[in-house]
């Protein structure tokens, strides 16, 4: 009798997986293969539990499952059901010998009817408080609980992250122990100074947009376990105004001409004119004493690092024409002029955390003989960096301009005016009588010459008379004597 031989023409080898999450309490059936057209199939399955650690780091321990055909059933879905499960098939095919191995991830949440997730939006950059949302009554009792902080950044696999935030007041470590600390664990901290007290709030830090995921806050007392959700996006930071806006401020195209003077003094008295109508109606009836030249020439310096949209709507607010190019080369003109007389100085404070052009530094050097400084994260060393800058501009008139920075601050723009100028004819002192807006008479000191030779004109734009005061070099004083008997005349 001729010998029969069995030939396998193929052995083949099928793998895949899943991720499937359960809640307690459901009846479920999980079969190995659907549809199976396999004959003579031999099945086999095993478990690795579920650990509080990260599966994806761990070397998982398979426990053999008994009895078990194509179909996996758990009723009801317990807690202990959590973990990997492996099955394997071998079959045949019309191709020959099939073995087929699929893997699942079952991970099991406690049941309930919803899980309500609160959802916060923010933008890169900002920060954020993440609270349990419990009453003050629980909060009162989480002194007994033991709390933890989960990240989950993959919602269909409910992989969980331990989270282990700092104390607000060791998120500042030295440059040695920073090696041993992550990013993300120096930018999150729980919100008080004591653990009891602050566990069951975290804030995080200038957010990244990896912070983008769903947090978990469990609470365990006693056999008993809370869970609190929120989720959290994080929508990338706009570009800044002046995203690729780095190029220079253009020059002005002729420098000698004699209009782009005038152009510039009219400007300035029309900044002025409406300067003075808006800062007058905040307080008709105080007194008003404010620098035209000093705050347009700070809003000139600022205009130096505009461009755009920012750049047309500060031209307007300084009533230059558009894309005037040659404001910056006048004011360098104007305070050469007038630098035997009037001693104007720019200083630009910024918070440490920006970052300066080199080209708008270099410019600021070049128009305004003034380089931007950085402030530091101390606010007694901003303060006192400010008032000795105000000091030394004012001949040491003003010692203390402010008495607080606070640290948040982004930027600070000071101008100083000192004005050396003497009287071209000097007046006798006298006490003279002034009555006030309300009617009372006061005795107050007042400048007296009987020959005096006052240049004065009606003005009737203002509708005023307007009288000229020569002083010391080219400049002067002028006084306007509104004709109206009003109290705001």
């Amino acid at each position: 009798m001729m010998p029969c031989f069995v030939l396998l023409l193929f052995w083949g080898i099928s793998s895949c997986s899943a991720n499937i999450v359960l809640t307690v309490g459901l009846n479920f059936r999980l079969p190995c293969l659907y549809n199976s057209d396999l004959l003579s199939e031999e099945y086999s399955w095993r478990f690795a539990p579920q650990t509080n650690e990260d599966p994806g780091n761990q070397n998982l321990t398979f426990s053999p499952l008994i009895g078990i055909d194509n179909e996996l059933v758990l009723n009801p879905v317990e807690n202990r059901h959590a973990g990997i499960y492996e099955c394997v098939v071998y079959g045949f095919s019309i191709n020959g010998r099939i073995k087929v191995k699929k893997s699942f991830k079952i991970s099991v949440i406690d049941s309930t009817q919803e899980i309500k997730i609160k959802l916060f939006e923010k933008t890169e950059g900002e920060s954020i408080k993440l609270s349990c949302l419990f009453s003050q009554e629980s909060v009162d009792s989480l002194q007994s609980a033991d709390i933890t902080w989960f990240k989950i950044k993959d919602a269909e696999s409910f992989d969980k992250e331990k989270l282990t935030p700092l104390l607000r007041d060791q998120s500042i470590i030295n440059d040695e122990e920073h090696e041993n600390k992550t990013v993300n664990s120096l930018r999150m901290v729980y919100s008080a100074s004591g653990v009891n007290e602050s566990v069951w709030s975290i804030e995080l830090d200038k957010l990244e947009l990896d912070d983008q995921a769903l947090y978990l806050c469990e609470i365990k007392r006693n056999s008993q376990t809370e869970r609190v959700y929120m989720e959290l996006l994080v929508n990338p930071a706009p570009p800044p105004l002046c995203f690729n806006q780095s190029h220079a401020w253009e020059a002005c195209p002729d420098p000698d001409s004699k209009s782009t003077p005038a152009i510039v003094r009219e400007s300035l008295t029309h900044f002025s004119l409406n300067l003075y109508k808006n800062l007058n109606q905040m307080n008709p009836k105080s007194n008003l004493l404010f620098s035209p030249i000093s705050i347009a020439m700070l809003l000139s310096h600022l205009l130096l690092g505009t461009r755009g949209e920012t750049r047309d709507g500060l031209e307007r607010s300084l009533s230059l024409p558009v894309h005037f190019s040659c404001i910056h080369s006048e004011m360098k003109k104007l305070r050469s002029k007038t630098k035997d007389s009037i001693l104007i100085a720019n200083r630009i404070f910024f918070h440490p955390d920006l970052n300066l052009l080199d080209i708008f530094v270099n410019q600021s050097q070049e128009f305004y003989d003034s380089v931007p400084h950085k402030l530091t994260n101390n606010s007694e060393a901003n303060t006192n960096l400010i008032n000795s800058w105000v000091a030394s501009q004012t001949q040491n008139r003003i010692k203390e301009l402010v008495d607080s920075v606070d640290e948040e601050t982004q930027i600070i723009l000071l101008n100083a005016v000192y004005f050396i100028g003497k009287w071209k004819t000097v007046f006798e002192v006298r006490d003279g009588e002034f009555t006030t807006f309300s009617g009372e008479l006061l005795s107050v000191p007042t400048l007296y010459s009987s020959n005096y030779n006052l240049a004065n004109s009606y003005i009737q734009e203002f509708k005023a008379q307007v009288g000229k005061f020569p002083l010391s070099g080219k400049n002067s004083l002028y006084i306007m004597l509104p004709l109206s008997e009003s109290e705001n005349g």
